[in-house]
């Protein structure tokens, strides 16, 4: 065969050629081997010279190290791509700061944006920058199956190859299109050794990176959330925190048992399993408050230790497996899963003071055998003030003639009109002794107020490190007895507290809102949720007509301290007195501390008196459920890696785009290609190219043409 003329007009000598506008110059390469089962292969051709119509030369670019082997570079994508990597680290970062405690939903929206922003425009630039692989692999597959002896594609199947409805799956379907078809296997193309399907795996890859961008961005970030309170909204709920008048009246035939010395009656039995609550100290202001924690308030069909009811209704219960189950504690018997519960509840506060000039004030042992103190009026009226009460509260009256036993007289040095209180102690053994009275019964409704005198007698034998404000003989061996008192001022009052309920532990008191009840805080209570509870329900607590109860739960107190290590043996030092001198240990007895008398009279009292003033009474409470927040914080060293591998893969997708075969310059499938392919003769098909109208619907085009066969003509 022989070349046609247009393959041969410019082999001409080209030197004193003229050139004439729009006129080119195509430079023929070394002509390949025949193919025997194709026509004449032409001679690749590199356009080297263009005069454009204002008659300047334009040189087209040419790939910097390998001219023949690949394209030019297309800069702009590339650095379009390594701006937007530069910025990815510091938008993400800063995504996640935007993001920071806030809620689950918007922490999600935000680092999600900023994943699909950054991810979009990185695909889509990614996409740009593969996209001149896929079209060069596309017009090799045409030109391969073209050069091949009978072989060609039809118009349908180049609209498809030229139309990317799915990269991805473009991509794929070329690689298998040149697996199977023979005109694109290496040993039928002799013109063209390169690897194609290399290049079209190489732009598959691309593909799948730009498409998962976000997604890997997204996981570049974690999200992590917390439950935390708020007081924004509530919900009003009630909780079982006061004592009913059924409750006092069950009270009342445990008086006499409780005030006995020879019964010493205390309320909880020992081996009930109905562990008393644990006491809490909370702050307010310069103030320490004990409270009781709160245990069954919060249990579906609890009761408080008030009602004394030994069997309590919410108890462990047993599964069809015989396994235990703890009932999950609810309110109103809504689980109670994460919230804040503000009322109002009992908690107290307590002053203690050394009795002043003990060996004046203090008695050891008198003409019947008995112990006294005697109280100066100002050491009360002091204790009283410093826990904002008036000194006017304090009107009780030193009755000697009931107070001081027959065969005893008054020392002449004691100013009866300067005393406010006298205690009296048999000689009975006990190491700590207890002298109580009520300044105030509770009548106005904000609690009780009570003085507390306590005594202590100790054998120095089993308080060799001891310090007493006197000493006297013992009638009972030969052992020396120290002696030492103070006297207590404790006031227990309502109080409004946040107490933490969750299914996952005990209930746990957090803080004091105020003293008092919900109706009387100066504070805003945030937004109320629902309607409000219509039961009648008091959101503050009132000590009126509730003595009984008080004094149910006050000697059951002081009854327990005395039953520790009270009367085995005469005046040994109890593992309670040794606690109130800051020391443990059998023999470890120092010196009386206020600080430690203090506390530990709180915490017992918390524990033993607090319990019992609440019964089965219903009481006003706002519930403020719990908010989950979320936090977002970035891997780094992933991210850098993520985004360098992304960038990599960008500069190799731009420097390696592989040249058409035969020397032929580079197509797309935009519209100059097109002008290219039908005008310039190198889609041939004239029977096509006659019989289109102008005015043919795209359907007629496609029934009429779309089985044509084009091969691509260099």
């Amino acid at each position: 065969m022989t070349p046609s003329p247009r393959h041969t007009k410019f082999t001409a000598n080209l030197s004193g050629l003229t050139l004439k506008e729009g006129d080119a110059i195509d430079e023929f390469g070394d002509a390949p081997s025949a193919n025997l089962r194709t026509e004449f292969v032409p001679p690749p051709r590199v356009r080297k010279i263009v005069r454009d119509k204002n008659r300047r030369i334009w040189l087209p670019r040419s790939h910097p190290w390998k001219p023949n082997a690949f394209e030019a570079l297309h800069w702009r994508p590339l650095l379009t791509l390594t701006a937007i990597v530069v910025i990815s680290y510091p938008v993400l970062y800063l995504a996640t700061r935007v993001a920071h405690e806030r809620s689950l939903f918007w922490t999600r929206f935000i680092v999600g944006s900023a994943s699909s922003i950054l991810g979009f425009a990185l695909g889509t630039t990614m996409l740009e920058i593969g996209k001149r692989i896929l079209e060069a692999a596309t017009w090799a597959t045409i030109i391969h199956l073209s050069m091949y002896s009978g072989s060609a594609i039809t118009l349908s199947e180049l609209e498809l190859k030229s139309t990317y409805h799915n990269w991805t799956w473009r991509g794929l379907s070329m690689f298998v299109e040149r697996h199977f078809a023979s005109g694109t296997r290496r040993a039928n193309r002799p013109y063209d050794k390169r690897p194609w399907s290399i290049f079209i795996l190489c732009f598959i890859l691309i593909s799948l990176v730009s498409a998962c961008i976000s997604f890997l961005l997204g996981r570049l970030i974690d999200i992590s959330t917390r439950d935390d309170f708020q007081w924004k909204s509530y919900e009003e709920i009630s909780v079982i925190g006061d004592l009913t008048p059924q409750d006092i009246e069950l009270a009342r035939p445990h008086y006499e048992a409780l005030t006995s010395f020879t019964q010493t009656w205390t309320l909880n039995p020992f081996g009930s399993g109905r562990e008393v609550p644990q006491p809490v100290l909370l702050k307010w202001g310069e103030d320490d408050v004990y409270l009781a924690e709160a245990s069954e308030e919060f249990t579906s069909g609890g009761n408080g230790f008030g009602s004394l009811q030994r069997d309590s209704k919410a108890e462990l219960i047993r599964g069809s497996d015989g396994k235990s189950q703890m009932q999950s504690r609810s309110i109103d018997g809504a689980p109670a899963v994460g919230s804040i519960v503000r009322y109002s509840r009992w908690g107290l506060r307590i002053r203690c003071a050394k009795i002043p000039d003990a060996r004046l004030n203090i008695i050891p042992r008198s003409q019947t055998n008995k112990t006294y103190a005697y109280i100066p009026r100002t050491t009360i009226t002091g204790l009283i003030t410093s826990l904002g009460y008036p000194e006017s509260v304090f009107t009780l009256q030193v009755n000697t003639s009931v107070i001081i036993a027959e065969g005893d007289v008054i020392p002449e040095a004691i100013d009866l009109s300067s005393v406010g209180f006298i205690g009296r102690w048999d000689d009975n053994g006990v190491a700590q002794s207890f002298m109580s009275k009520p300044i105030d019964k509770g009548a106005g409704g904000g609690g009780w107020l009570e003085l507390e005198v306590i005594m202590l007698r100790i054998r120095t034998s089993s308080a060799p490190n001891g310090t007493f404000a006197l000493y006297s003989d013992n009638n009972h061996d030969t052992n020396t007895i120290g002696y030492d008192g103070a006297v207590c001022v404790e006031a227990v009052e309502p109080w409004v507290v946040d107490t933490y309920n969750s299914t996952s532990g005990r209930a746990s008191s957090l803080q004091i809102v105020g003293k008092g009840g919900l109706s009387n805080q100066d504070i805003n209570y945030g937004q109320r949720l629902g309607s409000p509870l219509d039961k009648g329900l008091n959101n503050t607590l009132s000590s009126e007509g509730k003595f009984d109860g008080f004094v149910l739960g006050h000697e059951n107190s002081r009854n327990q301290i005395l039953k520790d290590n009270g009367r085995d043996f005469w005046y040994v030092a109890s593992p309670t007195v040794i606690s109130w001198t800051g020391e443990t240990g059998p023999k470890n007895y120092t010196t009386l501390s206020m600080k430690d008398l203090q506390v530990g009279l709180g915490m017992a009292d918390a524990s033993q008196i607090l319990p019992y003033l609440v019964g089965s009474q219903p009481v006003l409470a706002y519930r403020y459920k719990d908010i989950t927040l979320a936090s977002a914080s970035i891997f780094s060293r992933a991210t850098f890696a993520t985004l360098a591998f992304i960038l990599s893969l960008g500069c190799i997708a731009t420097v390696f785009v592989p040249r058409l075969p035969l020397g032929i310059p580079r197509r797309d499938f935009s519209v100059f290609t097109w002008l290219a392919a039908f005008e310039g003769d190198e889609l041939l098909n004239q029977a096509v190219r006659r019989g289109v109208d102008r005015n043919m619907d795209l359907d007629e085009m496609h029934n009429r043409f779309g089985d044509y066969q084009v091969k691509y003509g260099p």
